[in-house]
Formats: C-alpha cells, sequence, structure tokens
C-alpha cells in the first residue's frame, strides 16, 4: 500500500515497487524454508521418541512349555472378571465381564477419543477381517494400527485377498459381487449406528460372518430407527462422563456464540441438517466465524 501511494505521488517508479517486492520475497523465502525444516525436524524427533519407545519394550512372553494348540475353535468369546490398565495406576478395565457366542452381532458404545478404533483392530484374528465405515477418513484410519496386509474397497481402490479389507460402503454394496458369502470370519462396523440403513443391510445380507461386532459413540439414531434387527445385545458400553472422570478425555469447556445464522428454514434428513440448505444457510457467517475463533480460542483443540 505505502509503495502504491508512493508510485502515485510521483515519488517511485513502477519498477522500484516491483523491484522491492520482488527482493523482498527473496529474502524472506529462505526464512519460510527455514522454519519449515524446523517443523519437520520437531516432527521427526517426535516420531522418534515413539520408534524408540517401542524398540524399549520388552519382547513378549513366549508360550509356556506344553502348552495346548488350539486346533478346533467355534468361536465363543467370554471374558470373566478382567482387569486392565496401561500403567498400574490408572485401571481402564475393572472386573469386566462380557461373552460374545458365535454368530452374535454385538455392539460396543464408548465415546470419541476414547480408543475404539485402535480396540477394534487388536481384537485376534481367526480368519479374513472386513470392516466397514461410511466416511473416507474413518477408512483411512484403521490401517495403521493393523501389523497385517491391509487392502480397500473406496472409489477407484480395489482389495486383493489381504488379511484386512476395510471398505467405504458406498463402494462396497455396488461390489459385492466379487466376494463370496463366507469370505470374511469376523465383520467390523465402525460408527455402527449407521447399520440399519439399507445399504449396510445389504451388505451383512450378502456375508456370513462367525463374529459381527459394531463400535459406535452414539447408538441412537436421528431418525427413531432401531438397531435392534442388526445388533442383538451392547456388550460393553461408556459414556463420555465416565471418560471425562476417569481421566481419559479433558473437561468440556462450552460457549454459545450468535454469529448471525437462522437455521430455522434448514430441512433434516436422518437426524442431520440437509447439506445444500444447511450451506446456504451458512454463507457469509465466514468472518464471523473466524473473529470468533480469534477472539475465544484458547488451548490446542477448538470445536
Amino acid at each position: 500500500i505505502f509503495g502504491g501511494l508512493l508510485y502515485m505521488a510521483g515519488g517511485i517508479s513502477l519498477g522500484n515497487v516491483s523491484s522491492f517486492v520482488l527482493y523482498s520475497r527473496k529474502f524472506s523465502g529462505p526464512i519460510n524454508e527455514f522454519s519449515n525444516i524446523i517443523s519437520e525436524l520437531q516432527s521427526a524427533m517426535a516420531a522418534a521418541e515413539r520408534v524408540f519407545r517401542l524398540l524399549d519394550e520388552p519382547e513378549e512372553v513366549p508360550d509356556a512349555p506344553g502348552a495346548v494348540e488350539l486346533t478346533h475353535v467355534h468361536g465363543n468369546v467370554k471374558l470373566e472378571h478382567v482387569h486392565f490398565g496401561y500403567d498400574a495406576d490408572t485401571p481402564v478395565l475393572k472386573d469386566f465381564s462380557l461373552e460374545a457366542k458365535n454368530g452374535q452381532t454385538v455392539a460396543i458404545v464408548g465415546p470419541t477419543g476414547c480408543g475404539k478404533t485402535a480396540t477394534f483392530t487388536h481384537i485376534p484374528r481367526h480368519g479374513r477381517t472386513l470392516v466397514l465405515a461410511h466416511r473416507e477418513e474413518l477408512v483411512r484410519q484403521p490401517a495403521r494400527y493393523y501389523d497385517c496386509p491391509v487392502g480397500f474397497e473406496i472409489a477407484t481402490e480395489r482389495s486383493n485377498g489381504e488379511d484386512v479389507v476395510i471398505a467405504s460402503v458406498q463402494s462396497l454394496v455396488n461390489r459385492l459381487d466379487r466376494f463370496a458369502y463366507d469370505e470374511f470370519d469376523k465383520i467390523i462396523t465402525d460408527e455402527a449406528h449407521h447399520a440399519a440403513a439399507s445399504t449396510y443391510r445389504k451388505i451383512y445380507d450378502h456375508f456370513a460372518p462367525n463374529k459381527h461386532i459394531g463400535f459406535t459413540a452414539t447408538p441412537n439414531r436421528g431418525d427413531k430407527a432401531k438397531l435392534d434387527d442388526v445388533f442383538s445385545e451392547i456388550i460393553f458400553q461408556r459414556d463420555l462422563r465416565w471418560a471425562i472422570e476417569s481421566g481419559f478425555l479433558c473437561d468440556i469447556f462450552c460457549m454459545r456464540v450468535n454469529i448471525g445464522y437462522d437455521l430455522s428454514a434448514v430441512h433434516t434428513r436422518m437426524g442431520d441438517y440437509a447439506p445444500g440448505e444447511l450451506e446456504k444457510a451458512m454463507d457469509g457467517t465466514a468472518d464471523a466465524i473466524a473473529e470468533t475463533y480469534h477472539k475465544h480460542a484458547k488451548g490446542a483443540t477448538l470445536i
């Protein structure tokens, strides 16, 4: 702006203004590159710390001499009076018991951020596993937890006989002819409150797994549809209050800020606002949202 005013007043030529802008960019470029290198180094150091922590872990205890190998597994799972914690001073499970019989479909309910993905990716596998999700980020997320080949069924990607297949429901429902009914020993449905939808039901009707386990933070659907026809029982359930009081999630600090939008004319579908109508109603509020973030944001995470 200052250079433009000088040019208009005749105090500097247009070429000098261009030269100044060019040289200032050349001057700031290396500084920006250096800043990016520092950021990459910090990320590498954080990753290295996790790698060395893993390398320092003690080896798994081998089977005891004379241990009996399981040869005829019927698929029934039973836990009795289990106590577990990542460290001795912070127990996660206290006197926990559950039973899931072969062929039974069960659901596990827990708040967001409490490790549902890490849990279902560590369930022992006795055959191939199919993981169902409805958004791309949920399809990609579990892969990093598995210690075996993982295939994807989403958009243009196809699986090729991997131990674990993670599929977008929207893609897989149109590719069922590629899979046999007994292709998978276990089906895991992430965000299982969607399981009553017709696309999910078509997939469930095609396969005959030994186990079907659903994971969700919200077992109640917005359209009031019940999950009883899909899942016979909720075998484990924890709510948000439990996660906060147990120290697994931070407390909630809520602030209502009026940024001048009106949703009274926006319709709902399946419990959610209609995307096109919502976008139109929120049009023009971006500056107010940004100003609210700038004014009130505190800490690392803000929704």
